[in-house]
Order: structure tokens, then sequence, then C-alpha cells
């Protein structure tokens, strides 16, 4: 890495993007953490309460808490900590505004701070999807990139990047999700009937940062099949991929997931897994899996796994 000195701009990311506080502090990546709020008390994700914990946390609770975007003063403070470092650009990248809108208490606190000019982006992503664009931007501005080129070329990976998750029986449906600061989440008619009968549901986001359910089925491999034929069209398109797993918690069943990814069909890449912070978890559901892949021309393999331990 280089000092902070040799740096052109500042990155802040929200911890929409699932990656542990030690690779982001390597990477000096500002955090801006989402609240876990539960019996009166306001968890910091990352900081006050790791995933590990979380889930300590989610049996005690009985999955009684909501998650709370953070406020325009948790923004005011970190780019005021990046001026006084000396950076005059900030790069701010942003979970899907569609899921969860850190970008709004964003753009208030960049009015209200002077001598630093933030360009926040909302990458319509989630999860290890926001995590690649995250890695891609850290190692532009490693390589010395000017922040206008380095923000078009993390727009452009955003918009390259895909995801598709498949959601636990008990989850809730994604397409009536709610931004709103604590995070409304509904179960609709069709959650509840995959609640009934053990269905799993797999989604995506669309280009505008929507969740999109694609198909379902009551057996895990059924929908990893088809998950990686999608990833094998989208690959004869753009070429060779970088993939990333996901895991909300049930780490073994990635083990159903990564069978149908050995192929030949088509050349990927991966690159490694991100556990699910909080906020994803309860986005998603306890017991979600899923992939994240995008060009290998836009990061390689090795570039994302150096960043996600902390190289």
């Amino acid at each position: 890495m280089a000092d902070t000195q040799q740096k052109k701009f500042a990155i802040v990311c929200d911890s929409a993007c699932d990656i542990p506080l030690h690779a982001l502090n390597s990477a000096q990546v500002h955090l801006v953490p989402y609240y876990v709020c539960s019996k009166g008390h306001n968890y910091r994700e990352c900081i006050d309460l790791d995933p590990l914990d979380f889930y300590v946390h989610l049996s005690s609770t009985k999955g009684r808490f909501v998650i709370k975007t953070p406020a325009i003063k948790d923004y005011v403070r970190t780019f005021e900590e990046c001026r006084d470092l000396g950076y005059k650009d900030i790069v701010t990248l942003h979970a899907s505004t569609k899921l969860f809108d850190s970008y709004s208490a964003c753009v208030a606190a960049a009015k209200s701070v002077s001598g630093v000019c933030v360009h926040a982006i909302d990458t319509k992503c989630i999860s290890a999807q926001l995590a690649l664009v995250l890695a891609a931007l850290v190692r532009d501005r490693d390589n010395g990139l000017e922040v206008d080129q380095a923000c078009k070329q993390a727009v452009t990976l955003a918009n390259t990047t895909k995801i598709a998750m498949i959601l636990p029986p008990q989850a809730a449906d994604l397409t009536k999700v709610s931004s709103k600061p604590y995070g409304s989440i509904i179960l609709g008619a069709q959650a509840l009937k995959a609640r009934a009968f053990g269905v799993r549901r797999m989604f995506t986001l669309s280009d505008e940062g929507l969740p999109n359910e694609l198909c379902s089925a009551s057996q895990l491999h059924i929908l990893a099949g088809r998950l990686v034929r999608k990833m094998s069209l989208y690959s004869h398109q753009v070429g060779p991929l970088t993939y990333v797993e996901i895991s909300s918690g049930a780490p073994r069943l990635l083990s159903t997931l990564e069978k149908p990814l050995d192929t030949n069909e088509f050349e990927s890449h991966g690159a490694g897994i991100v556990n699910t912070n909080p906020s994803t978890t309860k986005l998603f559901g306890v017991g979600t899996v899923g992939v994240s892949y995008t060009p290998a021309a836009y990061i390689t393999a090795q570039q994302f796994s150096s960043f996600l331990a902390g190289e």
C-alpha cells in the first residue's frame, strides 16, 4: 500500500459491503457503519458487533432488532477526519438506495463540510457485489488514478457486477423491502407460501438496484445449478469471470453451491467468501447463500482475495 500522503483521494464505504474491519483498515477505507438497534442499544456493526457475535445476539433476542442506516452526523465526522488528514477529494460508495439509503445522509453531510469535495456513488449493489467495486476502487487509488477516472471506473464496474442470492424459506419478500431508516421488511404472499412449503427463492438485483425474483425450488442444488447457468450465459457475453461466494450464517451450505461451479462450461475464478454483516443478514435471512460475479477484466480473483485478506 502507498502512504496516505501519496493517495489522491480518500475512500469511504458503508458496512453493507460485508468486508471485515481489519481488511478495511488495512486498505485505508473509512467505514461508516450501520447500526443494529436492540433492547434500547445501538451497536455499530463491524465495530461493536461483528458477524459471529451477531448470531449469538440474534438467538438471544429471538430476532427482535432493527437496522438503522448512518446519520448525517456520522458522515460529517468521517469527512472532517479525512479533510484533517489532508485529503481534498473523498469517494463514497453506497449500497443500493432501494435497499439501504445511506446515500442521502452522505449527500446532506457533504453540503455542510467545507474544504473537501465528496464524490458520492450509489452503486446499486449489495454485499459482495459492493465489495468487488470497493476492492477495484482501492486498487485504482493505490495505482495513482485521478479521482474522476477512478469514479468512472467504479461506476462501470458497479454496472457490470451481478449478484444472485438464494434465500432460506423463512426469509422475507425482498421485493417488498423499504429503504426507510430502520428498514421495513414485509412478509408478502410469496414469502408466506415459501415458508409454509420450505421453498427457497433466488433473487438478483436489477440495473436500478431493485430485487427481482428469478425462480424458486425446494432443493438448494436445483437453484445452485440455475445460478451457475446464469453465470455461464453472462461469461459467454463478457469473458472469464471473477466470483465471490456469500454466506449468511450457513457456511456448510456453500458446498452445495460450489459443486456446480466446478465446471468447464465457462472460465471463472473464485476470489473468496464474504460473510454477511448484520444489516445484510437481516435483509436476506440467516441461511442465505449466493454469488457475486464480474468480468475478470475489471478485477482479478487474486486482487480481490488480497484485499479481503487485508494484504
